[in-house]
């Protein structure tokens, strides 16, 4: 039987068009896996361009690629078309000339923005005539259908080269570099992927007439996501229910919900757009005006939640992009519950140009939440005569954890994101000379413990506050390197994980002859000491109330001096001393109980 032959030709002549369709977009992705394999192949973490190219590379596949797309909508003729590839170089390069060096987390968030502002941008580039709506949503059914199409081919084909090489490895004893496997990768995923992808890009100026639609993605949206977006709805609906009855502030965490069952929502109403009128799918038309009607009072649900937390602790850059989110849904909502059109294509582009809005300028997402923080920390500082006359004193008199918690994360986000342009004048010299020392490779601004130094204060975490408003934990701990008397004493007996199975829990010791066993009873928050025909009691529930507020924390255990977590009882025949080293505790029903406890029990037999 002949071997299947396969037609090399006919795939060299595809890839030859499809590059000459989409040359700068192709060679971004060539540029971008040679310098991902050069970063690969360096042994040194000095500092390089490389990082530098690689971003810009994965920057430049998708700016050509729109650009390229607009053109061949154009009719590709040269002078529009080699004006908008001189357009994306000098975009690129005037983006390379202000990258730093090593990114911090700023440059790279607003990058990603960037990034999703091109990608919604490929979905309409084409298609800019607002009537032409059948066609974007053809083009753009066939790049989604491509994309999955290309993603398994290239797993597919990554798992057999990478199995065929590790075959060599283990049965010819073939010595395989190590660094051939990420390098493998890379390449399947920056050119293999890429290619095969543009391969399959359908001409733009072809599909206003098609109306191909698979019965397949019409059974998933109908039969998978409507289902999954219901329920959402069913859940989030019953959540603001539960807020109404007890009255409560919503939980930060329902913000990621709204907008998952946002997004979930719309997709599923671009994927069956096109039958939207066909006989039978009223059903459509009726989901998509109520889920918009719907969407109004978790809208309010997500503002309120965010308003909450801005009005606290300021703005931050989550906060701002969930609020921008927030109110472009709203927008979203209105535009296709009262506009007669109702084009799709208002999505992506509002969207798109969302996403560029907030990434620069003075109302954009890292301006906004830098003036928020710095003025937090400002009105901190002067209400604590730790900022006078615009310079930062060192602290006189003690101040309130809260406070010194508050100041701590502050000072932290202003580094991490900001580098802390907009304090580094309350500082003056001090601060330039902790930026002169700081490493060159690595973190960006001199660390948050060294600047608390220069306010003569130290690391302090959020002790009653911050985004687990209503957490159903918490936990504390002696401080370490105490020291615990222990004289007068005959036994110690150590726990290190007592952990509740049901309402109570014991271990048994030996001492000498005589048996003791410790129970811990969660009802009670107790433990119960029985030796020989006694009963000792310890009751640990006053200790847990008084710190239950810490559950409203966000960082480490709560510390405390030893001597606050050391009991002491006395029978007819032992003495005990309970110390406790950790003790956690979780709410159920309304009360705290604990959850785990480790410690030492410090026993004195009587004569």
């Amino acid at each position: 039987m002949a071997l299947p032959r396969l037609p090399l030709k006919e795939i060299g002549v595809a890839a030859y068009q499809t590059f000459l369709r989409f040359p700068f977009t192709l060679l971004s992705a060539m540029m971008g896996t040679t310098v991902v394999w050069l970063m690969i192949d360096r042994d040194s973490r000095e500092e390089s361009i490389l990082p530098k190219l690689a971003i810009i590379s994965a920057l430049g596949l998708i700016l050509f690629f729109v650009l390229e797309l607009y053109s061949e909508r154009k009719g590709n003729k040269p002078a529009l078309r080699w004006g908008l590839m001189a357009l994306g170089v000098l975009l690129l390069a005037t983006y390379y000339f202000f990258l730093p060096q090593e990114p911090a987390f700023k440059e790279m968030m607003r990058y990603l923005l960037w990034m999703i502002a091109l990608h919604l941008a490929a979905s309409f580039a084409a298609y800019l005539n607002w009537k032409v709506e059948n066609g974007f949503w053809q083009f753009n059914k066939s790049l989604f259908l491509r994309l999955l199409t290309a993603a398994l081919y290239t797993a597919v084909l990554f798992l057999g080269l990478l199995l065929a090489l590790m075959a060599f490895d283990q049965l010819f004893d073939v010595k395989i570099d190590q660094k051939i496997y990420p390098k493998l990768w890379i390449f399947m995923v920056g050119i293999f992927n890429t290619w095969f992808f543009l391969a399959g890009v359908p001409n733009p100026n072809t599909l206003e007439q098609v109306t191909d639609y698979p019965k397949g993605l019409k059974l998933f949206t109908q039969f998978v996501l409507l289902p999954l977006v219901t329920l959402y709805l069913v859940i989030l609906y019953a959540y603001m229910g539960k807020i109404l009855v007890q009255w409560e502030w919503p939980r930060g965490w329902v913000s990621y919900l709204v907008l998952g069952f946002s997004t979930a929502g719309i997709f599923s109403l671009l994927l069956i757009h096109p039958v939207r009128e066909n006989e039978g799918n009223r059903w459509i038309r009726t989901f998509a005006k109520w889920f918009y009607r719907a969407l109004f009072p978790l809208l309010i649900l997500l503002l309120l939640a965010i308003w909450r937390r801005v009005r606290d602790y300021g703005i931050t850059e989550n906060r701002y992009i969930v609020l921008a989110l927030a109110l472009w849904l709203l927008a979203v909502a209105l535009y296709f519950l009262f506009s007669r059109q109702k084009n799709i294509k208002f999505i992506p582009m509002t969207l798109g140009a969302l996403a560029l809005l907030v990434a620069v300028g003075p109302w954009g997402v890292f301006s906004v939440s830098q003036r928020s923080q710095t003025g937090r920390l400002q009105e901190i500082l002067m209400q604590h005569q730790l900022l006078v006359n615009g310079k930062v004193q060192k602290v006189k008199k003690e101040i309130p954890d809260t406070a010194a918690a508050e100041i701590t994360s502050i000072v932290e986000y202003l580094g991490e994101m900001h580098q802390y342009e907009s304090v580094r004048g309350w500082f003056g010299m001090p601060m330039d000379s902790l930026f002169a020392k700081k490493p060159r490779y690595g973190s960006k601004a001199p660390i948050t413990d060294d600047v608390l130094a220069l306010m003569g204060l130290q690391y302090t975490r959020m002790s009653q506050t911050v985004e687990t408003i209503d957490a159903n934990y918490f936990s504390m701990h002696a401080r370490d390197a105490e020291v615990v008397a222990i004289q007068g004493y005959d036994y110690l007996v150590s726990f290190n994980d007592f952990r509740y199975l049901e309402e109570k829990s014991e271990e048994e010791f030996m001492l000498g002859p005589d048996k003791l066993k410790v129970i811990l009873s969660e009802p009670e928050n107790a433990v119960q000491i029985n030796f020989k025909q006694e009963t000792l009691r310890i009751s640990l529930d006053s200790i847990i109330q008084v710190h239950k507020r810490q559950a409203k924390t966000h960082g480490t255990p709560k510390q405390l001096p030893a001597k606050e977590l050391l009991f002491r009882v006395e029978g007819n025949a032992l003495v005990v001393a309970l110390q406790i080293t950790n003790l956690q505790a979780e709410k159920e029903k309304g009360k705290f109980h604990m959850s785990n406890l480790q410690g030492k029990l410090l026993i004195k037999l009587k004569k």
